[in-house]
């Protein structure tokens, strides 16, 4: 019995151990954002089928959005950053990425005398 991969009764081996893909990651910090903005709306705005995380930065008295936040975005397929960024532009968000100072010495990880 053959049948095709994908269809009802197909190969279930060689359709999860084929080759995954390995599409890169970005990293975005996001400015601009609405103060009742919540991670459901950011993926929506993306238009991207892989993200792997969200944060909005919350002012905790008010309980809205500061208007900064992150996210991170596996790409897949024809998707790029000029895709997104033209996505969350037309919601007024503008994004940068994410960089990390490796001279930047964190103070919880240094001893306290």
């Amino acid at each position: 019995m053959t049948s095709q991969s994908g269809l009802p009764g197909g190969n279930a081996n060689e359709y999860y151990h084929k080759e995954q893909n390995k599409g890169e990651v970005l990293d975005l910090l996001l400015s601009g954002l609405s103060p009742y903005v919540d991670n459901l709306d950011l993926k929506q705005y993306c238009k991207v089928k892989h993200i792997i995380n969200t944060e909005i930065d919350v002012d905790n008295m008010k309980g809205t959005c500061k208007g900064t936040g992150r996210i991170q975005i596996r790409l897949n397929g024809d998707e790029t950053r000029e895709y997104i960024q033209r996505n969350l532009a037309a919601k007024g968000i503008t994004i940068r990425d994410k960089v990390i100072d490796a001279a930047k010495k964190p103070g919880f990880t240094t001893p306290f005398y």
